[in-house]
């Protein structure tokens, strides 16, 4: 990710934008994206000034200004264009990792409510993946684990960088089974990135 611009960077925009737009113009190889870009009343509000001999270098002054205003519209619109579409394949990409991971992953609030999940999520707690965010991990696990898991929980919102634990949670057809939980608060501090490992034994 690039860095943010300084102030002397964001100031500097505006003027390497002009100075791109005249040149352009100046070498004829930009066409604007607008079919009309200087409305009838523009045309004729230039044309009245342009009709008298001291009036007309000001009618070309207004005309170039217009046409370099126009060409830097253009330029701003293509850009954000471009990024918008880079934004949309980084997303993409992203979410593609989430999904197709192997590792069950989990996105619940921080009381324990699934907000979502990767099919291997669903394929290991044998729920429909459309279905999951009808239900809490808490209400999952073993009763007798249920505290613990929720002080762990409590214990992010606290602050903790990355919490664990081992726990015995009901996979539906396949009945409860022991795993390891491991969990960080997500970026906007009321969500949790959670990833379950069947079997204890699963990571050292």
């Amino acid at each position: 990710m690039s860095a943010p611009f300084s102030p002397d960077a964001r100031l500097a925009v505006p003027k390497q934008l002009r100075l791109r737009a005249e040149q352009l113009l100046k070498g004829n190889s930009i066409q604007s994206s607008m079919s009309s870009p200087l409305s009838p009343d523009v045309l004729a509000f230039l044309y009245q000034i342009a009709s008298s001999p001291e009036g007309s270098s000001d009618a070309l002054k207004l005309l170039h200004e217009f046409q370099v205003h126009q060409v830097e519209l253009d330029l701003q619109f293509k850009q954000l264009e471009t990024n918008e579409q880079e934004l949309n394949k980084i997303v993409t990409y992203y979410r593609s990792l989430f999904a197709l991971a192997p590792a069950a992953y989990l996105v619940t609030s921080l009381s324990g409510q699934i907000i979502e999940g990767n099919k291997a999520a669903a394929d290991l707690l044998g729920i429909d993946q459309l279905a999951l965010d009808d239900f809490s991990i808490v209400n999952l696990v073993d009763i007798q684990a249920k505290p613990q898991l929720q002080q762990q929980l409590q214990t992010l919102l606290e602050g903790a960088v990355r919490v664990q634990c081992e726990l015995i949670v009901n996979c539906q057809q396949r009945g409860m089974q022991p795993m390891l939980m491991v969990a960080n608060l997500g970026l906007d501090g009321a969500s949790v990135q959670m990833v379950l490992f069947e079997g204890v034994s699963a990571i050292a």
